[in-house]
C-alpha cells in the first residue's frame, strides 16, 4: 500500500497487524542534516510503532502496551539529498532491520511487537496522536520533503508471473 503525507492522519483500521512480518519503505529528500521528524507512526504512548529521523539517524521504535520498548537505530548517519529508507520486520526471527539506500545500517531485537495499538491515528509525516516514544514530542513533523511511504506484508504479496506460469503449465 502507498501512503502520502497529508494534513490529517488515517483511521487506525487502515493499517496492518504489526506482529506480522512487514516492510516499510519511504522516499524523501533532505537538504540539511538538521531536518528530522516522523516518517510514519501508528498508535501512541500506550502502544504502537514509529519510523522517524532524529539526530541524523534513522530510528524504528516499537512500543508494546507502554511496557516493552524496542528501538532500532541506524549505525550510520543519513545522507543529505534524496534518500530511500527501509525497515524490515521478521516476525519469525523477531528482528527489525534498517536500510538506507539499500545499505544495511542496523538490526535489533523486537521480542514483542506492538500487539495492541492505542486507538488513534495512523499518520504519515508526523506523529498525530500521543508519541510512541518518549524520545520526541508530538507532532514531530518531518521537516524534509516526504514523497511516499510504502507498506508491504510479504505473505500477502502475490507473484502474478509465477501464478501465470503454473496455470499455463497445467494446460
Amino acid at each position: 500500500m502507498k501512503y502520502y503525507p497529508g494534513p490529517e492522519g488515517f483511521h487506525h483500521y487502515v493499517t496492518f497487524n504489526a506482529k506480522l512480518s512487514h516492510r516499510i519503505e519511504a522516499d524523501f529528500y533532505r537538504n540539511s542534516i538538521d531536518q528530522e521528524g516522523t516518517i510514519v507512526a501508528h498508535g501512541g504512548k500506550f502502544g504502537g510503532w514509529a519510523l522517524y529521523v532524529q539526530n541524523n539517524r534513522l530510528v524504528y521504535h516499537s512500543n508494546n502496551i507502554g511496557e516493552q520498548h524496542y528501538l532500532v537505530v541506524s549505525s550510520e548517519e543519513l545522507p543529505v539529498g534524496p534518500v530511500i529508507v527501509r525497515f524490515d520486520y521478521d516476525a519469525k526471527e523477531q528482528t527489525g532491520k534498517l536500510l538506507i539506500n539499500n545499505r544495511h545500517v542496523g538490526t535489533g531485537a523486537i521480542l514483542k511487537a506492538a500487539a495492541i495499538v492505542e486507538p488513534g491515528v495512523f499518520s504519515i509525516g508526523k506523529s498525530a496522536h500521543t508519541a510512541v516514544s518518549d524520545q520526541y514530542d508530538t507532532p514531530f513533523a518531518f521537516s524534509g520533503v516526504l514523497k511516499e511511504v510504502r507498506l508491504t506484508i510479504p505473505e500477502f504479496v502475490r507473484d502474478l508471473a509465477a501464478e501465470a506460469a503454473i496455470e499455463l503449465a497445467a494446460d
